[in-house]
C-alpha cells in the first residue's frame, strides 16, 4: 500500500522491504531478504549506529511515518476504515520490563546522536535543547506506543534498533 501511494504522487520508492505475510498471532512476519539487493547490518550492533548511519535511518523513519500519515489520512472512508479493515493495526501492546530496558538504553542513545547531529549540523544551542529531552524521552515514547493523540495518525516502527536496520 505504502510503495502504491508513493508511485501515486510521484515519490521515490521507501527503504522498507516487501512483506510477503503476516500474521498477529502466533507473531509471523515473513519479509523480503534485503541482502539479496546488496544491503546489510551494521557492523557492530553493541556499538550502536554511526552518525550517518543515524542520520540514514531516522530519514528513512521520517519517510515511513510521512508515507503512513498519507496513506491513512487518505485512505477510503478515512483512519476508521483503515483500521476496520486492518485491525492488527490498533492492538498495540506493553512492551514489558525487558523491552523497556533495551527501548530506554536504545532512545538514550539516539537522544545523544541527535544532539550530536545538531552540534554539528546546526547549533551547540540546539544540541543543549535536545539533551534537555533525555530524562523524559522514553516516557513520552512509552505513552505514545500506547495511546492515540488527537487525529494524528500514523504507523510507528516498533522495533527499530541496530539489528532491524540494514544499509547498503
Amino acid at each position: 500500500m505504502i510503495t502504491k501511494a508513493r508511485k501515486e504522487k510521484k515519490l521515490k520508492t521507501i527503504k522498507i522491504p516487501k512483506c510477503w505475510y503476516a500474521e498477529c498471532d502466533p507473531g509471523i512476519l515473513v519479509m523480503e531478504n534485503l541482502k539479496d539487493k546488496g544491503f546489510g547490518l551494521i557492523n557492530d550492533s553493541k556499538q550502536g549506529f554511526a552518525k550517518d548511519e543515524m542520520k540514514a535511518f531516522l530519514e528513512a523513519l521520517g519517510e515511513f511515518h510521512a508515507s503512513t500519515y498519507y496513506l491513512i489520512s487518505t485512505y477510503p472512508g478515512g483512519k476508521d476504515n483503515f483500521l476496520a479493515e486492518h485491525p492488527t493495526m490498533k492492538e498495540m501492546k506493553s512492551l514489558g520490563p525487558e523491552m523497556e530496558k533495551s527501548f530506554k538504553d536504545g532512545i538514550d542513545v539516539m537522544v545523544e546522536a541527535v544532539s550530536d547531529m545538531c552540534k554539528t549540523y546546526v547549533s551547540e544551542d540546539l544540541a543543549k535543547k535536545v539533551m534537555q529531552v533525555k530524562p523524559y524521552a522514553f516516557h513520552n515514547f512509552n505513552d505514545a506506543w500506547l495511546k492515540t493523540y488527537g487525529n494524528f495518525t500514523t504507523i510507528i516502527h516498533g522495533d527499530s534498533w541496530a539489528n532491524n536496520a540494514m544499509f547498503k
